[in-house]
């Protein structure tokens, strides 16, 4: 079992580093379309980066026991995700995806039910970042269209991860 968790953990750190590249990427590529302070967000997107290697660095090198890896890097992922939005163009950022790669990997961590918890943590955050960023008048129907494809989500991944997990016991 601590294989298959330190696996899981190198896939997603695997991961986390595609999606740190290209958020680089693409904020050195499109600066002005996709953020508000193209030098900020890029340094977002590097310390980011730098994130990411880290957790890489610390999973191949055993330097941490892989439970705490992952709830540790579950956390700073959550909490990761809306600086990048704030820094990019908030509610409306590309980035808005990362929320989605956190519910990917709480789903493929511990299943279903903590599938939803991440997601309710993310919808509040994300409700956050609209309020801070909002740039004309709130509007409820516009609003709340992002949380409900989130948890939409939230519930299709969780459970096919908790039916991955269960295949994966046998």
């Amino acid at each position: 079992m601590l294989e298959q968790a330190s696996r899981t953990e190198r896939i997603i750190a695997g991961a986390r580093l595609v999606l740190a590249i290209a958020a680089f990427a693409l904020l050195i590529v499109q600066p002005a379309e996709s953020s508000r302070d193209a030098t900020e967000a890029r340094r977002v997107a590097a310390l980011y980066f730098l994130y990411a290697v880290a957790v890489i660095w610390i999973v191949d090198r055993g330097l941490m026991r892989i439970e705490y890896v992952g709830i540790g890097s579950q956390a700073l992922d959550t909490l990761w995700f809306p600086i990048v939005l704030l820094y990019s163009q908030g509610e409306n950022s590309p980035f808005f995806l990362y929320y989605v790669y956190s519910l990917v990997t709480a789903g493929f961590r511990w299943g279903f039910l903590a599938t939803l918890l991440c997601n309710t943590a993310n919808v509040v955050i994300y409700t956050m970042v609209h309020f801070a960023t909002v740039q004309s008048q709130f509007e409820f129907a516009r609003f709340w269209v992002r949380p409900t494809y989130l948890y939409v989500l939230a519930c299709l991944i969780g459970y096919w991860a908790s039916i991955r997990n269960e295949h994966s016991r046998i």
